[in-house]
């Protein structure tokens, strides 16, 4: 998993965006095969993308 400038988080080949507020700090990113979850350094969920492929 690694960052743009931007506040988006590239996995798998495609980017997944973050709240702004959260740029510059720890995620965790979960994939699921329909879902990429985002949650904070504590899990806790900071939003939910429809998986690209």
């Amino acid at each position: 998993m690694s960052s743009k400038n931007s506040g988006h988080l590239l996995y798998d080949g495609h980017y997944y965006s973050v709240l702004y507020t959260y740029y510059n700090q720890t995620a965790i990113l979960k994939a699921t095969m329909a879902e990429i979850r985002i949650c904070d350094r504590n899990n806790k969920l900071l939003c939910t993308h429809r998986r690209a492929y």
